[in-house]
């Protein structure tokens, strides 16, 4: 198989997979094509890790004798540091392939590792290393066996198996082990003896590279470590010579040694030109520039005597002078170690020939100073270049820069022209030396070379784009003295070196930057000597990153310069900020910040450093914003589990910050200071508020972080499907609660991405040995760690008399119910064995439930606390238990306990309830028996209206008891104050009530109608109704004038219910009635009858008084008839007839007429009308 697209291996690899899982049998030939296409997906640069590691073990699965499948397992093991696991893979595939020296040195490099981990701790001497040694010297012997036997402390039985090669016995088959040993060797730290062992080896691996695949780039890999950890470049040219000089990793090589040779001057344009061609990895150059231009430490390296000087000055008193002087002295000392550090770190080892005039020398020096003799007309053909394009756009602020460079660049041409025809002279004479050490076609080879180099200039070239500039130039006006750049200059200083030096002599590379300035040394003594040193010092640190700030200059925009920038920046504010000068750290991540905002380091680092300055605003909006970047970049990758743990940390540190440590108090510190200030900080919304939002959203991302179902869902992966359905929804209404406290740009996005991690019902893909089992313990810590602290604050409740009674009463209720809103989980089988093992005994749903109702818990707490202070005597009591109604009213605890609160049942002893006995059985007047019990039961009431200040219920049940003994005056005083001082919100309609039983027993129904109205219009009730219906009763039979049928209707009509209906139509009929009188003429009374018939016909009331006016008027026109004669009396006598059969006709409609049955006057009304119906036919 030779496909490669991952792709079309894809395919292949699931399909075949897919088709052998669903039991069709495959063909060997298919089989092979499953376990190659499969292998190959799994290596594949583009896989990802966790798909890979499934890949490989399926391959390993389906064919298990061939060694590459498990071996290439332990390399992917070994890559992500999971190193005992990739041992294990290791030794299986050298059980499978015992010679194969590959092998062998991947183990020996995890060996390495496993040493490296194992160091300085206790009982390791060294096994997991020596045991790599073993294997490395055995591969470079050719050793067909190379295992060593035992590996350390825990030896594997089935190695040490002796194995026969049948090829290539005897001999290393693979010199990769060569370089494994250099890269191991190079990690060390430098020094003489190592760079003489690592030559020993470089020298062997040198003139491999031309029969190795890929030898040349192996060579110039290690090469380019050799320079980077700080070997000589001489050394590494030598080295060189045997690799073939054609190719892109020979290039490499000889861009990063000219790099390390040229002046440090040119080295940032040189590496900004390496950028733009892209000739060097953006990694490799980040390294370079790091090696080259920032030799200077970037952090003063005695931050203790920094902070003593400091000290000194802000100390009150004068200085020691002997202390000043030793404090001034350990900074210079400290100032000192800012100079620059030599490049090479080692010398170079003593040429063999101390003369320098052996063939080989002269040749090496006669390719160096081709090498730099190119470099030079390359660098001044790019400057040509850049001058022409910028004189073609170049205004009049341009000129003198512009003419300045053109002189320069001009003069340099000529220059370099110059150093051609002298060096030629010069290497003739040196082609025609004698030559006895090197074999004469070598020579010829390389001089050839070297003078090629010289012969083929871009002279032409550069002349022509330098004619071009001045062209173009001459069209921009400008005067001034021309200004060259600094790069233009510094080509012209080293191509005029370059001419000054002879031939044969390689050109000495300066030390990075200016030869030290002679530093000032401070002066004075005491205050003045410290201030004076501290002075030097900050001024030194300032210029250390002045001048690392200018090496990046010339560097153009892209991942590896700003890598660097990012880095030298970052130790800018660090710096700062160890030296104290925390304003200018926070500056300067400010800075980086605008370039990034998502800078997760630099974000973190500023929030560090505002919360260690005090400033407690800025800190809390500094790590919201670093949260938000967090969830920002999650979101932008479109997987919430990227920083999910990093988000759960930061979450779990902050609900225990900024005000809200009370309530997050490890178990450790239940006793100390923090932990009884819990019912405070309860007390306080806004912290509370914080407390339960990092606490919600730590477990969602806790749980969004977790493979596994335990963590994800919170039960066990075997649970029924209905199960696991029903938790993966509250799972997910969970997300939707915690993503609502993110940023709203935030939590749409989140949201959506939380929901779809929780809503997958895959099962999770290959995971490290020991993942399911950290997952299931991250859930049982997640459900102890809610668990205790709920138990926690339950056990404080009572602990705590304090909050009980105080004015912060209803805000710690308000708290916990907040806390409530994170329940434990009775669903949740670890929730349940956790319960079971800390609280044997108790029922575990029952305590769940009451633990996720602390807040009820803790009503039922208050009330008990404030009812058993009530029967005390504290005089403080009625102005406290005021201001916790007010405090439970403000926070809207639930009604059921408020109203125990307003109307406690500790103010209606037996004595108060005998006498609510006693008034409701006595609807007359009291006797003296009676009226006793209800004075006596109006005292005790009064002491508890006293004692229960704000409490509607005490001063009710007293005024309508002393209504009851006819004082309405001083009732209606009492409720005017219980109105004034209630804190329940619905005390003003019970004193209202109370007001209006009061007018009742005064028998003032007109002023209990407007109350009624008054309550009415707050919501209706059929009690509200009744009431309105007795008052307009009363006020109709009591208390004259009565009340208008108009504002009966009104009150009445928008009730349709029967008995409102009943109510309406009997009142408006009596107020008739009522405002006609006794006396009113039957004509009256049958007129005010008939306009109510006419607005309401079904008035069964109007239709049976209508009647009754027209039996007054026949008796009316009868005694008229009998007092008048002639005329006059046959008008009465017509009228009589005509009333008469007006009578007739509307008592038998009435008759005809349906009643109500649920009307108690109806009955009566048939019974007269009947007896009138028959005494009119008669």
């Amino acid at each position: 198989m030779t496909q490669n697209d991952p792709a079309v291996l894809r395919r292949y690899a699931m399909g075949l997979w897919n088709r052998r899982a669903s039991g069709k049998r495959l063909d060997p030939d298919v089989v092979h094509t499953l376990v190659e296409a499969t292998f190959r997906l799994a290596v594949h640069p583009d896989t990802a890790p966790d798909e890979a590691f499934a890949l490989l073990n399926r391959a390993r699965h389906l064919d298990p004798a061939n060694p590459k499948h498990v071996y290439h397992l332990g390399l992917l093991r070994l890559r992500h540091g999971r190193l005992a696991e990739a041992a294990e893979a290791l030794r299986d595939a050298a059980l499978l392939a015992p010679t194969s020296h590959r092998i062998w040195a991947h183990l020996a490099i995890v060996q390495r590792r496993l040493d490296e981990e194992r160091v300085g701790a206790a009982g390791y001497a060294g096994e997991f290393r020596r045991r790599a040694e073993r294997i490395s010297d055995a591969i470079r012997d050719g050793a067909d066996d190379p295992d060593p036997g035992p590996e350390g402390p825990d030896p594997n039985p089935h190695l040490g198996v002796a194995a026969v090669r049948l090829d290539r016995g005897g001999e290393c088959r693979w010199s990769g082990v060569r370089d494994l040993d250099v890269e191991e060797r190079l990690l060390g730290t430098p020094s003489e003896r190592t760079r003489d062992r690592l030559l020993a080896e470089l020298t062997e691996l040198a003139p491999l590279a031309r029969r190795r695949p890929g030898g040349t780039a192996a060579f110039a890999v290690l090469g380019v470590q050799w320079l980077l950890r700080g070997y000589p470049a001489a050394a590494l040219r030598r080295l060189a010579e045997p690799l073939p000089a054609t190719g892109p990793a020979f290039q490499l090589l000889c861009d990063v040694l000219d790099l390390y040779e040229m002046p440090v001057a040119q080295v940032p344009a040189r590496l900004a030109r390496h950028r733009r061609d892209g000739t060097l990895p953006d990694f490799l150059i980040l390294l370079l520039h790091r090696a080259l231009l920032l030799t200077r430490p970037l952090e003063f390296p005695d931050l203790a005597a920094h902070q003593a000087a400091r000290d000194l000055l802000a100390a009150p008193e004068e200085p020691d002078p002997a202390e000043a002087a030793q404090c001034a002295a350990a900074l210079m000392a400290a100032v000192r170690q800012l100079d620059p550090m030599p490049v090479e770190r080692v010398a170079d080892a003593a040429p063999e020939r101390a003369d320098g005039t052996g063939t080989e020398d002269l040749l090496l020096k006669l390719e160096a100073g081709t090498a730099r003799f190119k470099e030079h007309d390359a660098a001044l053909l790019e400057l040509a270049k850049a001058l022409r394009t910028s004189a073609k756009t170049a205004g009049t602020g341009d000129h003198a820069r512009l003419s300045g460079d053109l002189a320069v660049l001009e003069e340099t041409a000529e220059a370099l022209k110059s150093v051609v025809a002298a060096r030629l002279a010069d290497w003739d004479a040196v082609g025609r030396a004698e030559r006895k050490d090197l074999p004469p076609e070598e020579f010829q080879r390389r001089y050839q070379a070297v003078k090629t180099g010289l012969q083929n200039t871009r002279h032409g070239r550069t002349k022509k784009q330098l004619k071009q500039a001045k062209d173009a130039l001459g069209k921009v006006s400008g005067d001034g003295t021309p200004e060259p750049t600094g790069e233009a200059l510094g080509l012209r200083e080293a191509v005029r070196s370059l001419l000054a030096a002879p031939a044969e002599a390689p050109e000495a590379r300066e030390e990075p930057g200016e030869p030290p300035r002679p530093r000032p040394e401070p002066a004075g003594t005491g205050r003045d000597l410290v201030e004076s040193a501290l002075a030097i010092a900050d001024a030194a640190m300032a210029e250390v990153f002045a001048q690392a700030h200018a090496t990046l200059a010339g560097l153009p925009p892209g991942e590896a310069p700003d890598l660097v920038r990012r880095e030298v920046s970052g130790r800018e504010a660090e710096a700062a900020y160890r030296l104290g000068r925390t304003a200018e750290a926070r500056r300067v991540w400010s800075r980086m910040l605008a370039a990034d905002p998502y800078d997760i380091d630099v974000l973190h680092n500023l929030a560090m450093a505002q919360t260690a300055a005090g400033d407690l605003p800025a800190a809390a909006e500094g790590w919201q914003a670093c949260l938000s970047a967090l969830y920002a970049l999650d979101v932008a990758t479109g997987d919430p589990r990227g920083h999910a743990a990093e988000r759960a940390e930061l979450h779990a540190v902050l609900a225990g910050a900024f005000g809200t440590a009370a309530l997050a108090v490890p178990p450790q510190d239940q006793e100390g200071p923090e932990a009884r200030e819990v019912t405070a900080v309860l007390a306080a919304a806004a912290q509370v508020a914080a407390y339960e939002r990092h606490l919600r959203l730590e477990l969602l991302n806790r749980r969004v972080a977790g493979h596994g179902v335990r963590l994800r869902l919170g039960v066990s992966p075997d649970a029924p499907p209905e199960v696991l359905d029903a938790a993966r929804e509250r799972a997910i209404a969970g997300a939707r609660t915690a993503c609502a406290h993110l940023p709203g740009r935030i939590a749409g996005p989140f949201t959506l991405l939380c929901e779809r991690v929780l809503a997958d019902d895959a099962p999770p893909r290959a995971r490290p040995e020991g993942a399911a089992e950290a997952e299931e313990k991250t859930h049982t810590d997640l459900v102890e760690r809610l668990l205790g602290e709920k138990r926690r604050l339950s056990g404080l409740l009572v602990k705590d008399r304090t909050w009980c009674l105080s004015v912060y009463s209803g805000d710690v209720i308000a708290g916990l119910a907040r806390i409530d809103t994170l329940p434990l989980d009775a669903a949740d089988d670890a929730t349940v064995a956790i319960v079971q093992r800390t609280q044997s005994g108790a029922d575990p749903g029952t305590l769940i439930e009451e633990l996720n109702r602390l807040a009820d818990y803790a009503c039922r707490v208050a009330l008990t606390r404030v009812l058993d202070e009530a029967e005390g005597d504290d005089p403080l009591f009625p102005g406290r238990y005021k201001e916790t109604g007010e405090s439970w009213v403000r926070t809207s605890v639930p009604e059921e306990y408020l109203k125990v609160l307003d109307d406690p049942a500790v103010a209606h002893p037996r004595l108060v309830q005998k006498a609510v006995a006693v008034a409701n059985r006595s609807r007359d007047a009291l006797d003296p028996r009676s009226r006793e019990v209800v004075e006596r039961a109006v005292g005790t009431l009064a002491g508890w209206t006293a004692r229960l200040r704000g409490a509607s219920g005490p001063p009710v049940l007293q005024g309508e008891l002393l209504s009851v003994l006819g004082r309405h005056d001083e009732a209606y005083r009492v409720l005017d104050a219980a109105a004034e001082a209630a804190f329940a919100p619905d005390a003003a309609g019970r004193i209202e009530r109370a007001r209006i039983h009061v007018d009742f027993a005064a028998d003032d129904f007109a002023a209990a109608v407007p109350r009624v109205r008054g309550l009415l219009a707050a919501g209706e009730t059929d009690e509200l109704k009744r009431l309105l219906a007795t008052a307009y009763r009363g006020w109709i039979n009591v208390a004259p004038p009565a009340p208008d049928p108009a504002d009966i209707d009104r009150d009445f009509a928008s009730w349709t219910d029967p008995q409102s209906r009943r109510d309406r139509r009997f009142l408006m009929v009596q107020a008739e009635l009522a405002r006609l009188g006794d006396g009113a003429p039957g004509a009256d009374v049958t007129a005010a009858m008939e306009r109510l018939l006419a607005a309401d016909p079904g008035n069964r009331h109007a239709e049976f008084h209508r009647v009754a006016g027209l039996v007054k008027r026949l008796e009316e026109l009868r005694m008229r008839e009998r007092a008048s004669q002639g005329t006059e009396r046959r008008r009465h006598y017509q009228a009589r007839v005509t009333t008469l059969d007006q009578c007739r006709k509307h008592c038998e409609q009435y008759l005809a007429g349906t009643d109500d049955p649920d009307d108690p006057h109806a009955a009566d009304y048939r019974e007269e009308l009947d007896r009138l119906s028959r005494r009119l036919r008669g």
